[in-house]
């Protein structure tokens, strides 16, 4: 069996679409637990509506906590052998779930990571998705330190929770930090250390609404920084387990910084203690990322944060 955990929260406009997609899987041994967390729109009724509807449902009220105490909740209470988790505003792409398993099955995986695109809020249940291009052949890792550095790359393992079937037990230690923007960042290394063999494909199998309200349509605030401290953690991490990978590490600590700097720039905002910060984590792992396989626009950012972060932001400010 698996759970689809649906964390739910003022989504009223589009919780529909997103219940449809999932039962759209075409999957018979599957729960659908959706969590409201404290929602104030009529979200909550919508999901009693479907517990009334469907055997298969199952919802859990909650007052707000936030994403990461939702999708927690999820967790404890699902009851599959498979996990996976869809944002209340999303949707899935046609048989998600059921190549999800069979690769599971055929090859013994216990984290299977899909593609995804992205489409316009307004866009409803049922989408098309665009034809493959490519030979959807899956890629297999069970070398630790191999499949460690696909998730750094971030070419076929992204590190959104989302796009993804877990093995349940892999959470058995692992919770999203509570109270965290980007908690994605935070968790989604920690699973992959803890997968013994992971699966991925260029099948689409998740549909990402942009909706103005995300944290990665929303302009800046403070708690964006919160993507600086996940990334230090994660180098942390890769420090003391996969010392080979460090130049990676370091180069998704850069790629935060150079997010976090351009939304602070067209925001106006200023504070000496962050940008002072920044500047050392530029002079300390800047070179790992001119010598990455990363944007020309990134590189010049970089290289100018190097030398003088004041002058970056200046030019981020004249810029955008």
């Amino acid at each position: 069996m698996i759970s689809v955990v649906v964390p739910v929260y003022n989504v009223a406009q589009y919780l529909p679409d997103c219940v449809k997609s999932i039962f759209a899987q075409n999957v018979t041994d599957m729960e659908v637990i959706l969590v409201d967390d404290g929602s104030t729109d009529n979200s909550g009724a919508l999901c009693d509506q479907y517990v009334k509807k469907y055997s298969i449902v199952k919802v859990i009220h909650q007052k707000n906590a936030g994403l990461s105490a939702a999708r927690n909740t999820g967790i404890e209470a699902a009851k599959g052998e498979f996990i996976t988790f869809v944002d209340s505003d999303d949707m899935l792409a046609d048989g998600f779930i059921s190549t999800a398993l069979e690769l599971a099955k055929t090859y013994q995986a216990d984290f299977i990571a899909f593609s995804h695109v992205r489409c316009e809020v307004e866009t409803q249940w049922p989408m098309k998705c665009p034809s493959q291009s490519e030979d959807c052949k899956p890629r297999v890792y069970d070398e630790r330190v191999q499949k460690m550095q696909k998730f750094l790359i971030g070419t076929e393992i992204g590190t959104t929770a989302w796009a993804k079937v877990y093995r349940r037990e892999l959470f058995e230690t692992i919770r999203y930090p509570v109270g965290k923007y980007h908690e994605d960042v935070f968790t989604t290394y920690k699973v992959v250390d803890k997968a013994n063999r992971v699966v991925t494909i260029s099948q689409v199998g998740y549909l990402y609404r942009k909706s103005p309200n995300s944290i990665t349509t929303s302009g800046f605030s403070e708690k964006r920084l919160d993507s600086i401290q996940g990334k230090k953690e994660q180098l942390a991490f890769i420090r003391a387990h996969y010392p080979s990978l460090n130049k990676e590490a370091e180069t998704g600590v850069i790629y935060a910084c150079n997010q976090c700097l351009m939304l602070m720039a067209k925001a106006g905002y200023k504070n000496k203690a962050v940008l002072d910060e920044f500047q050392q984590l530029y002079r300390n792992y800047g070179k790992s990322y001119l010598n990455a396989p990363v944007s020309k626009k990134g590189k010049a950012l970089a290289r100018v944060a190097m030398l003088d972060i004041k002058l970056a932001y200046r030019l981020f400010e004249i810029i955008l």
